[in-house]
């Protein structure tokens, strides 16, 4: 059991590395959903521009007014000239005959076109995250998984979890650490996509959210990452309602257990070092097990005892990292000027900082990758 689908993803790959079938319960696996496919459509066509699906898929993403009917007209404009879909682009952008396009459209296209071309030239000296953070600030991605009409703000956080994870995922594809570290990303991503989907009967591990757990109950069950940041999950560090629900949240999820439950947290996710969950040190002291005991068999009469038994390690006090900006601070971008910080919020520890920029606009950014210089 996790958190958040985002946790899912390093699960789902430690499955498949080890040939372990999993089913995943009440979710889409991580390189199936929406945000993912959208954001690793964008670094294949900066990889190779001439991939029609992956142009398809987000030549509208986010809105640009490139309707069904003008994907028709540059897809009939493709066929005729047997030439890939961007190349069509292209031509129908120079004005070819044959296709009439209105300014607004063709403004929008010539956009497209730059942005792609724009990423070619950076691909050389950027690694994969810092080519996909640029992506998402240049087509401003972040407010748009936000707008999804889909369940409003609490649906939008899930699916900006989910890219976050997948920066994180980016990370060590960087120059040096590879010879071409956007195709062996890319690479990497077809292998673990490229899965068949189990059968219904087949047993298997289980793999959940707390939130779908609600009901069931399994003779085993592990909770993965108990860390402050994910349990409690930062969005309801400020709020004593939200974090009351965290609280009964994780208690759902550990009373799911008949028999042995497991509580882990990583001592360091990527390069970022984690703090132990406040709510380990709730946990009653007479229902833990001694820290020994995760080296020592236990005894069919322990095992068969009714009371359940967690393992643990004495969490330390949580230190919340000192933010770096506040609302009100003028910063500026090396790509998007200055600006004025209207909002921020820790994401571990990292912070996600909103940025009112003179001339490009409204900009939600993570302060790790944005590279903003405070003015004042």
């Amino acid at each position: 059991m996790v958190r958040t689908n985002a946790q899912s993803r390093a699960l789902e790959e430690a499955f498949l590395q080890a040939g372990i079938p999993y089913r995943l319960v009440g979710g889409v696996r991580f390189y199936q959903r929406r945000e993912v496919k959208d954001l690793i459509a964008y670094l294949r066509l900066v990889l190779n521009p001439h991939d029609d699906l992956s142009l398809a898929r987000v030549l509208n993403v986010p809105p640009r007014g490139i309707g069904p009917a003008t994907m028709a007209r540059l897809s009939a404009l493709a066929r005729q000239g047997k030439t890939s879909l961007f190349t069509a682009v292209e031509q129908a952008v120079a004005g070819a005959p044959g296709i009439s396009l209105g300014p607004k459209i063709r403004r929008a296209l010539a956009d497209f076109v730059e942005h792609i071309r724009a990423w070619q030239a950076d691909r050389a000296h950027l690694g994969v995250a810092e080519l996909l953070r640029r992506i998402i600030d240049e087509i401003g991605y972040a407010e748009y998984v936000e707008s999804l009409e889909e369940g409003g703000r609490e649906v939008g956080g899930r699916r900006w979890d989910n890219v976050l994870e997948l920066l994180k995922v980016a990370g060590p594809y960087r120059p040096g650490a590879f010879e071409d570290p956007l195709a062996a990303f890319l690479a990497d991503v077809a292998l673990l996509t490229d899965v068949d989907t189990l059968e219904s009967d087949e047993e298997a591990p289980i793999l959940l959210t707390l939130h779908a757990a609600k009901g069931l109950e399994f003779h085993t069950v592990f909770i993965a990452g108990l860390e402050e940041g994910l349990l409690p999950h930062s969005r309801s560090l400020d709020e004593p309602g939200a974090l009351e629900e965290e609280r009964r949240l994780f208690y759902v999820g550990m009373t799911r257990a008949k028999d042995q439950l497991f509580l882990t947290y990583a001592f360091r996710r990527y390069d970022e070092l984690r703090t132990p969950s406040r709510f380990l040190r709730e946990i009653p002291r007479e229902l833990l097990t001694p820290a020994v005991a995760r080296t020592t068999a236990r005894s069919p009469s322990a095992a068969g005892r009714s009371r359940r038994k967690v393992e643990r390690e004495e969490a330390p006090a949580f230190t919340p990292p000192s933010p770096r900006f506040r609302p009100g601070l003028r910063v500026r971008h090396p790509r998007f000027g200055e600006g004025l910080v209207v909002e921020c919020r820790p994401i571990g520890a990292d912070e996600e900082v909103v940025v009112m920029f003179e001339e490009a606009g409204l900009k939600r950014l993570l302060a790790s990758f944005a590279g903003l210089e405070v003015l004042s």
